[in-house]
């Protein structure tokens, strides 16, 4: 560079016009002058961007000394611009290459659109992402595939963009073509010189879908274990003597508070003169006004063995029945109503162990109620049996298996 003509062009950035390289001292010394190429004369400009930084000279030599018109030396400099613009142009088409590469094959989904949200220009990303061609979505705003729900956090989130000086950010749910749900978490800015939204959106359906499976199995776990509270402080109870109406009230209680239904009761059932089954009159326990449930039990339904859930009533709205069951078939019900959000099958499910238990509870209650009358009419029928014996003219006695007499009346003894 320390002989380069062009060196000095873009050194300087200005332009260098030498009519004879021999009567110029800078140049009468230089190897290219008093060697080959033998440069006598040179003109030269510089290659500068728009934002003045000089990429490089356009220059004309000769070997013999020169002394060029005005117009020459314009129709240089003109050629100089035509070289930038080109240049200019080739980076700019190479560039806007990159960029289309780029927009079309990224797996996020950007989009450019307008004040009116109609894209001017988006990722063929965006088809696979929502389903729908680019026909529909050029000729839609952006806001058409937004869940109803979301439209006024969207609205905000626009007239928010127009004051802000940084990317603002927003999820949103969108509804894809197949009707399926997708969360897109957006970044956008406001170009006000443009007045265009520059936006770029990711699918974050798979984080919410993970997130939702870990809530409902926190849900599920905390059912699990207010349920598994509830059934041992029913056992606890049981196994403490207490009354059936704080065993079975208890239950009820839980059920109550686990399901959100303002009233419930327990009811034994036994079978009617014609082998139907019917419910006892008084209920092991009633909580809420249960009584004024009785009616809607009163159906084909209250045979089965299998939960069900009992059309409205005037006062209470729907009742979930649950049948308390031992072997084939059902020794109660229990009833919860009133539940402003109805029973649907999780309900019913979580409620099954609780129903579970007091199936037992009743049923080993009934075992220790009929295990009392059989000791009570034993203990009867051997105080008859000896007041008999006592009266009887004749001896009488008893003997175990060795001959020795265990028991003998009055008359045996004389």
């Amino acid at each position: 560079r320390d002989i380069s003509f062009c060196g000095h062009v873009v050194g300087h950035a200005h332009e260098m016009f030498v009519n004879d390289t021999l009567d110029d001292p800078r140049f009468r010394d230089n190897p290219l002058v008093t060697g080959a190429p033998h440069i006598r004369f040179y003109a030269g400009v510089p290659l500068e961007t728009v934002d003045g930084h000089v990429l490089g000279a356009l220059c004309t030599m000769d070997r013999v000394a020169r002394e060029p018109t005005p117009h020459q030396l314009e129709q240089l400099r003109r050629l100089s611009r035509v070289t930038m613009a080109t240049l200019e142009a080739r980076r700019e088409a190479n560039a806007a290459r990159r960029y289309r590469r780029l927009f079309e094959s990224t797996p996020a989904l950007p989009v450019i659109a307008g004040r009116d949200g109609v894209p001017r220009e988006m990722a063929p990303a965006w088809v696979q992402a929502l389903g729908y061609d680019l026909d529909f979505l050029y000729n839609a705003p952006v806001t058409a595939t937004v869940h109803r729900d979301d439209l006024d956090k969207l609205g905000a989130f626009i007239s928010s963009l127009a004051d802000a000086t940084e990317t603002r950010t927003i999820e949103l749910r969108h509804i894809a073509k197949d009707g399926s749900l997708r969360w897109l978490s957006w970044y956008a800015t406001w170009d006000p010189n443009e007045e265009l939204v520059y936006g770029i959106a990711n699918d974050v359906t798979a984080f919410h879908q993970s997130l939702s499976a870990l809530e409902a199995n926190e849900r599920v776990l905390r059912a699990t274990t207010e349920t598994l509270d509830a059934i041992g402080r029913a056992q606890a109870r049981h196994i403490q003597g207490r009354s059936a109406d704080e065993v079975f009230g208890g239950l009820v209680d839980d059920g109550m508070r686990l399901t959100e239904s303002p009233a419930g009761f327990v009811c034994e059932m036994a079978s009617g003169p014609f082998g139907q089954a019917v419910l006892l009159t008084e209920p092991l326990a009633t909580r809420g006004g249960g009584d004024a449930l009785r009616p809607l039990i009163q159906g084909p339904g209250r045979r089965a063995t299998e939960p069900w859930v009992s059309p409205d009533s005037d006062n209470l709205g729907a009742a979930l029945i649950l049948p308390l069951v031992r072997g084939d078939r059902a020794i109660g019900v229990m009833v919860l109503a009133g539940r402003a959000q109805g029973y649907d099958r999780e309900v019913r499910e979580r409620m099954a162990p609780i129903a579970g238990t007091a199936a037992k509870l009743l049923d080993a209650r009934n075992d220790r109620v009929e295990r009392g009358a059989a000791d009570r009419a034993l203990r009867s029928s051997e105080r008859r049996f000896r007041t008999l014996t006592q009266l009887a003219p004749i001896a009488i006695f008893q003997s175990d298996k060795t001959g020795a007499i265990v028991y003998s009346n009055a008359a045996w003894q004389a």
